[in-house]
């Protein structure tokens, strides 16, 4: 569940602001569930790149994630790693969200192509 960054910023101005929203907790995922193939699909199509490498199994790549961690070049972090790994999942009958706050989140369909067009090939 990806909702956009100014979505939640929105969010997270009315919770700071409306005195209804004190004491309560929010679960803000957006209107969607994705899988990471799924993203990678996405930016690939969006950007005419070709993004896929190997596919190496957690254990594996958590190595590799913490020897790469030691150059001084941006790369795979062991954090990003285990990020990667975790299901999200969609907010459950009863908590509070965007619906909650008055916010309809945007798709990740419709804005990615705002963030992703100066990654473009030609």
């Amino acid at each position: 569940m990806l909702p956009q960054v100014l979505d939640v910023a929105s969010a997270l101005n009315i919770m700071m602001t409306a005195k209804s929203t004190v004491g309560e907790t929010y679960s803000l995922s957006g209107p969607r569930t994705y899988t990471f193939e799924q993203l990678l699909h996405m930016t690939e199509a969006l950007t005419l790149k070709k993004l896929r490498g190997p596919n190496f199994p957690k254990p594996l790549l958590a190595a590799m994630s913490r020897m790469w961690d030691l150059v001084w070049w941006p790369t795979l972090s062991p954090d990003e790693v285990t990020r990667r790994f975790i299901s999200d999942l969609p907010k459950r009958a009863g908590e509070l969200g965007f619906k909650e706050l008055g916010i309809e989140p945007d798709v990740i369909e419709d804005v990615a192509i705002q963030y992703l067009r100066r990654y473009r090939g030609s």
